[in-house]
């Protein structure tokens, strides 16, 4: 009797690094999952030189179906790719940023190869424009990002905000699925605490998106109306580190704020069980994981209505408080309603479950 065989879909999954982020998160989640699910899958990561924290802390095996590209430049990830297509004759590839998409898509039609091309818009685009370093590069992204849209088969976003962003390119919403992130596994299991210990909360790169030298003029502008004694912990790395120390050190604050690298999500989810709120101070988001996280920890958000997704994941009073301007004095105003309202940890948790990996993945196999 012969044995039915399965034709197995391949799946590409590409993606700049393994570094500690959401976008990097999301990706290794949706890898295991699909690897877990037996399909035929690779991971195509651009920059080996970066820290890659995601790829040191999977299995042996699952490495073995991770592949760095030779060199971090555009010519080189060309080649890898024209090789890679040619050699595995992938059915899909998942690209999480434009750039790689762009060049999928060139590979696509001028080598004639068969795969279906997703692109997974991790941050808003219009704001990635509008803080190029200058007008040449800004035009340039307007570009690939409208080839890169209009030429994949499937666009994946994680808001409907996102989704509504990306039909002003001129892309049909009929190409657009909303997919919200998923929340890791390590998440399931977490305690909800009845009492937290006194300390704001953030997670996340140091650098200009995300703004954390305004969480700091936030902080300390809480800090001097004498409210409550609630320190602040920022967790992250990235290159305005030392302007925040230098910025501590000057307003005295050495005694209050605490500034941790980057930590394992082990170690993560207890700090945001334990937080009193997270903050989230981005100048433009996507989809915030770490908000997603956070809320399956049970512990409520405070964030400026305008951040990517922020409308959708937060419900005030019940998970959060949305701030109405991004200014310093709203976010002030915000912290002062998170200390008087009482939030009920369980109804937080409770808003965190459609982000469930499963469902997540079910999404995803619609279209693979």
């Amino acid at each position: 009797m012969r044995t039915n065989i399965i034709n197995k879909k391949k799946i590409l999954l590409i993606i700049p690094s393994l570094d500690r982020g959401g976008t990097e998160n999301v990706c290794i989640n949706l890898f295991k999952e699909f690897l877990n699910k037996k399909y035929d899958v690779k991971l195509l990561v651009l920059n080996k030189q970066r820290e890659n924290f995601f790829y040191k802390e999977i299995d042996k095996k699952q490495r073995e179906k991770i592949i760095f590209s030779k060199n971090y430049n555009w010519f080189s990830i060309f080649i890898d790719l024209k090789e890679l297509t040619k050699k595995y004759k992938f059915n899909t590839i998942i690209s999480f940023n434009n750039e790689t998409a762009f060049l999928v898509i060139l590979i696509k039609f001028f080598l004639k190869r068969n795969y279906k091309i997703i692109l997974r818009v991790n941050n808003s685009l219009k704001n990635k424009i509008k803080y190029s370093e200058n007008f040449l590069v800004a035009y340039k992204k307007k570009i690939y990002y409208f080839i890169s849209l209009f030429l994949s088969d499937k666009i994946v976003v994680q808001s409907q905000e996102m989704s509504s962003e990306i039909q002003r390119f001129n892309i049909s919403k009929s190409k657009i699925q909303v997919i919200y992130n998923p929340i890791s596994k390590i998440f399931k299991k977490v305690p909800v605490l009845k009492t937290k210990k006194r300390y704001f909360l953030f997670v996340g790169s140091l650098t200009f998106k995300k703004n954390p030298l305004m969480l700091l003029e936030i902080y300390k502008k809480f800090k001097s109306l004498n409210i409550q004694n609630i320190k602040l912990k920022i967790i992250g790395k990235g290159d305005q580190y030392y302007y925040l120390k230098n910025f501590i050190i000057n307003n005295n604050l050495s005694n209050d704020i605490e500034l941790i690298n980057e930590v394992n999500q082990y170690k993560l989810k207890n700090i945001y069980t334990n937080a009193f709120c997270l903050i989230i101070s981005s100048r433009y988001e996507g989809f915030p994981n770490v908000a997603i996280e956070c809320l399956h920890s049970g512990t409520p958000i405070l964030a400026y209505k305008g951040i990517g997704g922020i409308k959708e994941l937060i419900k005030p009073n019940i998970n959060g408080i949305i701030v109405n301007y991004y200014t310093i004095a709203s976010y002030v105003k915000g912290l002062k309603k998170i200390i008087k309202t009482k939030f009920n940890r369980n109804k937080i948790k409770g808003t965190a479950k459609k982000f469930n990996i499963n469902r997540v993945i079910e999404d995803y196999e619609e279209f693979i």
